[in-house]
């Protein structure tokens, strides 16, 4: 399976922190700036850039929503002044800077970027009322990304997959055991892709799909709903949002064997290493015909890169 390559840790630096990452041509300020000019200008956008299902939980007064993943290399008609000033956010701040920098890039050029509605303090409102609905056109120009029909921020898992005969693993019940598995929720997860495959003759639903804190990548054996293949690493920075205990070496090990069923925390080859200030485990565990390979933060006491495959 291929390996995931980690998303730069630029495009992850925390909303408000005020830095311009190198290579950029957007501006990065904080929610609290951002307030300060909505409050001092007159001519500028609000722009939600998550999934419709998202946007209409929730949002930012007076804000149009067009998805991260709709913003492509063509010519957005909904914003046809390059020149005003247009405020972009998400739900973390991940999207809301890909988003920028694909607007900065069709040749925007007074974007600003505020982060993520989580850090937001200010009026919120629900449904889709100030919604900018993409035209015909839009749709039939983005078709090509992961642009979800109006009304479904994730694939239908079932148009993608054939009924299942009598005693499969369903598409369903596969994205279930993955999302248990990497202790994702259900709803941080976009840009799904659910099909069957295979890998060394094994009948698989292979899965992968995005959250704002890393990309996932797994493969289920279709007969028995075994995961045969991971891979997936966790951003470092957004390790501080989602918070957690210390724990030890053997924590660590017990905490290995948990994810992988059936086995022994004994069996789990661990390590520390030093890198720049920061300590992480490593290690690796072999197990009924799997190597499996992890670093683990131990401050978090969280499992951050996870890699799984089934030896040759």
């Amino acid at each position: 399976m291929k390996r995931i390559i980690p998303v730069l840790l630029a495009l992850f630096l925390i909303p408000g922190c005020g830095i311009q990452p190198t290579g950029t041509s957007y501006r990065q300020i904080s929610t609290e700036e951002a307030v300060a000019m909505m409050e001092e200008e007159s001519n500028y956008i609000i722009l939600d850039v998550r999934t419709e299902e998202e946007y209409n939980d929730k949002h930012i007064a007076n804000a149009i929503n067009i998805p991260n993943e709709a913003i492509g290399k063509e010519e957005i008609p909904e914003l046809q002044d390059k020149e005003q000033l247009i405020l972009v956010y998400c739900r973390s701040g991940n999207r809301s800077k890909q988003a920028s920098q694909k607007l900065a890039d069709l040749g925007y050029t007074n974007i600003v970027e505020f982060g993520g509605i989580n850090d937001w303090t200010g009026e919120t409102v629900t449904g889709n009322s100030s919604q900018t609905e993409l035209s015909a056109d839009s749709q039939t120009r983005f078709s090509g990304s992961a642009l979800p029909p109006s009304g479904e921020s994730q694939r239908d898992l079932k148009a993608d997959n054939p009924a299942k005969t009598e005693g499969e693993v369903s598409a369903e019940d596969a994205f279930d055991i993955v999302l248990n598995n990497a202790g994702v929720p259900k709803e941080d997860a976009y840009n799904i892709k659910n099909e069957r495959d295979s890998d060394n003759g094994i009948p698989i639903h292979d899965i992968e799909f995005e959250t704002d804190y890393g990309d996932y990548d797994f493969e289920v054996a279709i007969a028995d709903g075994r995961i045969v293949g991971a891979d997936y690493e966790v951003d470092e920075e957004y390790l501080d949002v989602l918070g957690g205990s210390g724990i030890s070496l053997e924590d660590a090990q017990v905490l290995v064997s948990k994810k992988v069923e059936g086995s022994d925390p004994g069996d789990v080859e661990i390590w520390e290493e030093n890198e720049d200030g920061h300590s992480r485990f490593e290690g690796e565990l072999y197990f009924e015909g799997m190597k499996y390979e992890f670093e683990i933060d131990p401050a978090a006491g969280r499992i951050f890169d996870w890699n799984a495959d089934l030896r040759d």
